[in-house]
């Protein structure tokens, strides 16, 4: 696995240091405020990236920043560390102060898990937790994500569930994830999609791309179709499940259902329709991503593939009897010595018997 060896710097490499520390404090800082997906800037925030954008360079710091504007960046300097004095309160902006995205959420939240729930119905249980809302602002955030109304929701979830039972066998579906890499050239947010066989949990590792554009995915459509070698093809799939990213061109669409795969989309608003999927992504974070640091693609690649030889060949699953996917011999053995195989430095691991 590609390492980073620490030894005396020369000027050039304390350079790239700065600027690789810049990088890194805006990636801690995106990292913790994109859990609730909004950006919300603290001044301890704003200090701790102009200080790294000084440091580096302006001019070097114009291709580095990422969550800001040069511009915006250098203000903060100037009003935070250069004239702190200086510094004051904002004006409020004037008129109703907009709904937050935790309450937005949670009106969603309560429309999913409640189908016949009018937008009445939902105001007033917000209400009983003491957030004051109209039932027309239930409505406008219900429509701008796409909701239906209390009439439409139950049947089309019913509809849902019919489907994935009717097709269980032949059924696989797909997401993206996105991880972060280092490179000289500053952080890069990596594209890796996920494809998953839904009756056994197989997955495979589709695309590993900074940028899938229509090219890249029409390879990967071909790729995962191929008569010999290809995912959907050896096993039998007949229908993928993918959400509403753009990611996909009409060409992935295209090239997958001439092969005899056709690509259905999730239903608006169900963040469960592609639940066993998304499963794996959060597994996948939780139990690896999170924990490294990426220099260069090269190192994700190395990574993925490791973690996903241990998901089917060491790691039980629940949604499949507690087993192993793709068990090996030693699975059977009852009496030998017990020995680990670690894998990415003992960062997951697996015990088994040794044969006598």
């Amino acid at each position: 696995m590609p390492l980073i060896l620490l030894r005396s710097p020369t000027t050039r490499e304390a350079d790239l240091q700065r600027q690789l520390d810049l990088a890194l404090v805006q990636l801690h800082i995106v990292l913790r405020l994109t859990a609730d997906r909004r950006l919300a800037f603290t001044d301890t925030d704003r200090r701790s990236i102009a200080e790294h954008a000084k440091a580096v360079g302006w001019k070097e710091a114009r291709a580095l920043l990422i969550v800001a504007a040069l511009g915006t960046v250098r203000g903060w300097f100037r009003r935070l560390i250069a004239n702190p004095v200086k510094t004051r309160e904002r004006p409020k902006k004037p008129g109703r102060p907009p709904i937050s995205g935790r309450i937005r959420k949670l009106v969603a939240k309560m429309a999913i898990d409640n189908p016949t729930w009018g937008y009445d119905r939902i105001a007033d249980a917000l209400g009983n937790l003491g957030i004051a809302i109209s039932d027309q602002s239930v409505g406008n955030i219900l429509k701008e994500r796409g909701i239906p109304p209390a009439g439409e929701r139950g049947a089309r979830r019913k509809r849902w569930r019919h489907f994935i039972s009717a097709h269980w066998r032949t059924l696989g579906s797909c997401d993206f994830c996105s991880v972060p890499v280092i490179s000289f050239g500053g952080l890069t947010w990596v594209n890796v999609l996920i494809v998953m066989r839904l009756a056994t949990r197989q997955v495979h590792i589709a695309c590993v791309h900074a940028t899938p554009d229509d090219i890249v995915m029409a390879q990967v459509a071909r790729s995962l179709t191929m008569a010999d070698t290809g995912f959907l093809t050896q096993h039998g799939i007949t229908h993928l499940i993918r959400d509403r990213d753009g990611k996909y061109p009409p060409t992935f669409d295209r090239l997958l259902l001439g092969a005899g795969v056709e690509t259905v989309l999730s239903p608006v608003a169900a963040p469960n329709a592609n639940a066993h999927c998304e499963r794996f992504i959060k597994s996948l974070q939780d139990e690896c991503l999170d924990r490294l640091w990426f220099v260069g693609e090269k190192a994700l690649r190395l990574v993925l593939h490791e973690y996903v030889e241990h998901y089917h060949r060491e790691r039980n699953h629940q949604g499949v009897g507690h087993v192993l996917i793709d068990p090996g011999p030693e699975v059977k053995i009852s009496d030998g010595g017990i020995r680990r195989r670690k894998r990415l430095g003992g960062l997951l691991n697996y015990y088994y018997r040794e044969a006598a």
